[in-house]
Protein backbone atom coordinates (compact mmCIF):
# COMPACT_ATOMS: atom_id res chain seq x y z
CA UNK A 1 0.00 0.00 0.00
CA UNK A 2 1.53 3.52 -1.06
CA UNK A 3 1.18 6.26 0.94
CA UNK A 4 -1.58 7.90 -0.90
CA UNK A 5 -3.63 4.73 -0.41
CA UNK A 6 -2.76 4.78 3.50
CA UNK A 7 -5.89 5.89 5.23
CA UNK A 8 -5.43 9.00 7.29
CA UNK A 9 -6.80 6.96 11.07
CA UNK A 10 -6.66 10.35 13.57
CA UNK A 11 -10.12 11.40 13.33
CA UNK A 12 -13.26 10.67 11.45
CA UNK A 13 -13.05 14.30 9.94
CA UNK A 14 -9.65 13.32 8.57
CA UNK A 15 -10.71 9.88 7.03
CA UNK A 16 -13.70 11.30 4.99
CA UNK A 17 -11.18 13.68 3.69
CA UNK A 18 -9.05 11.33 2.47
CA UNK A 19 -11.93 9.75 0.82
CA UNK A 20 -12.10 12.98 -0.77
CA UNK A 21 -8.66 13.45 -1.77
CA UNK A 22 -8.49 10.12 -3.19
CA UNK A 23 -11.00 10.98 -5.92
CA UNK A 24 -10.57 14.79 -6.61
CA UNK A 25 -11.69 15.12 -10.23
CA UNK A 26 -14.89 12.98 -9.61
CA UNK A 27 -15.67 14.95 -6.66
CA UNK A 28 -14.94 17.93 -8.19
CA UNK A 29 -17.50 17.05 -10.83
CA UNK A 30 -20.39 16.07 -9.02
CA UNK A 31 -19.74 19.47 -6.92
CA UNK A 32 -20.11 20.54 -10.41
CA UNK A 33 -22.75 18.99 -11.86
CA UNK A 34 -25.02 19.39 -8.34
CA UNK A 35 -24.72 22.81 -8.28
CA UNK A 36 -25.54 23.23 -11.51
CA UNK A 37 -28.51 21.21 -11.29
CA UNK A 38 -29.54 23.01 -7.71
CA UNK A 39 -29.80 25.77 -9.50
CA UNK A 40 -32.03 24.86 -12.38
CA UNK A 41 -34.49 23.94 -9.88
CA UNK A 42 -34.41 27.40 -8.73
CA UNK A 43 -34.89 28.88 -12.25
CA UNK A 44 -38.17 27.54 -13.31
CA UNK A 45 -40.42 30.75 -11.92
CA UNK A 46 -38.66 32.86 -13.94
CA UNK A 47 -39.93 31.84 -17.25
CA UNK A 48 -43.04 31.09 -15.67
CA UNK A 49 -43.26 34.78 -14.42
CA UNK A 50 -41.96 36.03 -17.78
CA UNK A 51 -44.57 34.34 -19.62
CA UNK A 52 -47.84 36.00 -17.12
CA UNK A 53 -45.76 39.30 -17.16
CA UNK A 54 -44.71 39.28 -21.26
CA UNK A 55 -47.49 37.81 -22.60
CA UNK A 56 -50.59 37.57 -20.42
CA UNK A 57 -50.10 41.32 -18.72
CA UNK A 58 -49.00 42.99 -21.63
CA UNK A 59 -51.23 40.93 -24.71
CA UNK A 60 -48.35 39.52 -26.41
CA UNK A 61 -49.41 36.00 -28.00
CA UNK A 62 -46.71 35.01 -28.58
CA UNK A 63 -44.60 35.88 -25.77
CA UNK A 64 -45.91 32.65 -23.64
CA UNK A 65 -45.20 30.34 -26.32
CA UNK A 66 -41.61 31.13 -26.10
CA UNK A 67 -40.97 31.04 -22.43
CA UNK A 68 -43.22 27.73 -22.35
CA UNK A 69 -40.61 26.68 -24.89
CA UNK A 70 -37.78 27.95 -22.85
CA UNK A 71 -39.17 26.66 -19.18
CA UNK A 72 -39.55 22.99 -21.32
CA UNK A 73 -35.76 22.73 -21.89
CA UNK A 74 -34.94 24.10 -18.50
CA UNK A 75 -36.96 21.19 -17.55
CA UNK A 76 -35.18 19.02 -19.67
CA UNK A 77 -31.73 20.47 -19.19
CA UNK A 78 -32.23 19.55 -15.14
CA UNK A 79 -33.21 16.02 -15.86
CA UNK A 80 -29.81 15.21 -17.77
CA UNK A 81 -28.05 17.23 -14.91
CA UNK A 82 -29.91 15.21 -12.48
CA UNK A 83 -29.35 12.02 -14.30
CA UNK A 84 -25.50 12.89 -14.83
CA UNK A 85 -25.14 14.17 -11.06
CA UNK A 86 -26.62 11.01 -9.77
CA UNK A 87 -24.00 8.77 -12.01
CA UNK A 88 -20.94 11.00 -10.65
CA UNK A 89 -22.14 10.41 -7.25
CA UNK A 90 -22.71 7.14 -7.34
CA UNK A 91 -19.62 6.48 -8.32
CA UNK A 92 -17.90 8.52 -5.67
CA UNK A 93 -20.00 6.22 -3.28
CA UNK A 94 -18.99 3.15 -4.41
CA UNK A 95 -15.27 4.46 -4.48
CA UNK A 96 -15.54 5.63 -0.81
CA UNK A 97 -17.45 2.21 0.44
CA UNK A 98 -14.80 0.32 -1.41
CA UNK A 99 -11.56 1.75 -0.14
CA UNK A 100 -13.43 1.94 3.34
CA UNK A 101 -13.84 -2.19 3.18
CA UNK A 102 -10.48 -2.21 1.76
CA UNK A 103 -8.83 -0.44 5.16
CA UNK A 104 -11.08 -2.86 7.47
CA UNK A 105 -10.04 -5.68 5.51
CA UNK A 106 -6.28 -5.02 5.75
CA UNK A 107 -6.46 -3.83 9.55
CA UNK A 108 -8.26 -7.60 10.54
CA UNK A 109 -5.37 -9.19 8.21
CA UNK A 110 -3.23 -6.99 10.51
CA UNK A 111 -4.65 -7.94 13.55
CA UNK A 112 -4.84 -11.72 12.72
CA UNK A 113 -5.06 -13.57 15.79
CA UNK A 114 -5.54 -10.81 18.05
CA UNK A 115 -8.77 -9.71 16.13
CA UNK A 116 -11.32 -12.31 18.18
CA UNK A 117 -10.07 -10.67 21.69
CA UNK A 118 -10.72 -7.14 20.58
CA UNK A 119 -13.86 -7.38 18.85
CA UNK A 120 -16.67 -9.48 18.09
CA UNK A 121 -18.42 -11.25 15.51
CA UNK A 122 -21.17 -8.99 15.35
CA UNK A 123 -18.98 -5.77 15.39
CA UNK A 124 -17.22 -6.90 12.38
CA UNK A 125 -20.48 -7.56 10.69
CA UNK A 126 -21.92 -4.35 11.25
CA UNK A 127 -18.59 -2.28 10.08
CA UNK A 128 -18.89 -4.62 6.85
CA UNK A 129 -22.49 -3.73 6.33
CA UNK A 130 -23.04 -0.60 8.16
CA UNK A 131 -20.60 1.23 8.77
CA UNK A 132 -18.85 1.47 5.17
CA UNK A 133 -22.21 2.47 3.93
CA UNK A 134 -22.96 5.05 5.85
CA UNK A 135 -19.07 6.62 5.42
CA UNK A 136 -20.00 5.68 1.58
CA UNK A 137 -23.12 8.06 1.95
CA UNK A 138 -21.44 11.29 4.06
CA UNK A 139 -19.75 12.34 0.71
CA UNK A 140 -23.19 13.32 -0.93
CA UNK A 141 -22.22 16.50 0.88
CA UNK A 142 -19.67 17.03 -2.03
CA UNK A 143 -22.18 16.79 -4.39
CA UNK A 144 -25.89 18.20 -3.82
CA UNK A 145 -24.35 19.72 -0.07
CA UNK A 146 -22.34 21.95 -1.95
CA UNK A 147 -25.02 22.95 -4.40
CA UNK A 148 -27.89 23.50 -2.29
CA UNK A 149 -25.55 26.28 -0.42
CA UNK A 150 -24.44 27.79 -3.71
CA UNK A 151 -28.09 27.68 -5.33
CA UNK A 152 -29.42 28.83 -1.85
CA UNK A 153 -26.91 32.38 -2.23
CA UNK A 154 -27.78 32.47 -5.74
CA UNK A 155 -31.23 32.65 -4.81
CA UNK A 156 -30.51 35.46 -2.10
CA UNK A 157 -28.63 37.75 -4.25
CA UNK A 158 -31.39 37.52 -7.02
CA UNK A 159 -34.23 38.10 -4.46
CA UNK A 160 -32.01 41.04 -2.72
CA UNK A 161 -31.46 42.40 -6.02
CA UNK A 162 -35.19 42.25 -6.85
CA UNK A 163 -36.27 44.05 -3.75
CA UNK A 164 -34.04 47.08 -4.33
CA UNK A 165 -34.79 48.16 -7.43
CA UNK A 166 -38.84 47.07 -6.36
CA UNK A 167 -40.52 50.53 -5.82
CA UNK A 168 -42.59 51.54 -2.67
CA UNK A 169 -46.12 50.75 -2.75
CA UNK A 170 -48.91 53.63 -1.80
CA UNK A 171 -49.60 54.79 1.60
CA UNK A 172 -53.31 54.82 1.20
CA UNK A 173 -55.75 51.65 1.66
CA UNK A 174 -57.38 51.73 -1.34
CA UNK A 175 -54.90 52.64 -4.04
CA UNK A 176 -54.73 53.16 -8.14
CA UNK A 177 -54.74 49.80 -9.66
CA UNK A 178 -53.08 51.98 -12.45
CA UNK A 179 -50.35 52.62 -10.38
CA UNK A 180 -49.50 49.59 -9.42
CA UNK A 181 -48.83 48.44 -12.77
CA UNK A 182 -46.77 51.62 -13.78
CA UNK A 183 -49.38 53.05 -16.19
CA UNK A 184 -50.75 55.87 -14.23
CA UNK A 185 -50.51 58.91 -16.48
CA UNK A 186 -53.12 61.76 -17.62
CA UNK A 187 -56.88 60.71 -17.06
CA UNK A 188 -56.28 58.26 -14.94
CA UNK A 189 -55.27 60.38 -12.00
CA UNK A 190 -58.72 62.28 -11.62
CA UNK A 191 -59.28 60.41 -8.52
CA UNK A 192 -58.46 58.82 -6.30
CA UNK A 193 -59.66 56.95 -2.81
CA UNK A 194 -59.39 58.21 0.37
CA UNK A 195 -60.64 57.12 3.53
CA UNK A 196 -63.61 58.49 5.13
CA UNK A 197 -65.66 57.73 8.39
CA UNK A 198 -69.00 56.33 7.99
CA UNK A 199 -72.11 57.39 10.15
CA UNK A 200 -71.91 54.05 12.32
CA UNK A 201 -68.05 54.54 12.93
CA UNK A 202 -66.62 52.33 10.73
CA UNK A 203 -64.12 53.77 7.82
CA UNK A 204 -65.68 53.27 4.34
CA UNK A 205 -63.89 54.35 0.98
CA UNK A 206 -65.01 57.87 -0.88
CA UNK A 207 -63.31 58.72 -4.03
CA UNK A 208 -62.12 62.14 -4.06
CA UNK A 209 -61.23 63.92 -7.16
CA UNK A 210 -57.48 65.03 -7.61
CA UNK A 211 -54.86 66.71 -9.41
CA UNK A 212 -52.24 64.38 -8.85
CA UNK A 213 -52.21 60.35 -7.96
CA UNK A 214 -51.48 59.38 -4.26
CA UNK A 215 -49.49 57.07 -5.21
Amino acid sequence: MTAEETPDRRGPGRYLWWLVASQPLRVAAGATLGTVWMLCLALPPWPLSRAIDDGLERGDGTAPAWWAAALFATGALNAWLAIARHRTMTRVRMHAAFRTARAVVEHAMRLGAALPWRVTAGEVVTIGRGDVSTLAHALTVTGPGVGSVLAYLAVAVLLLSISRRSRPSCCSAFHCSWCSSGRCSGASRARRPTIASGRAGSPRASWTSSAGCAC
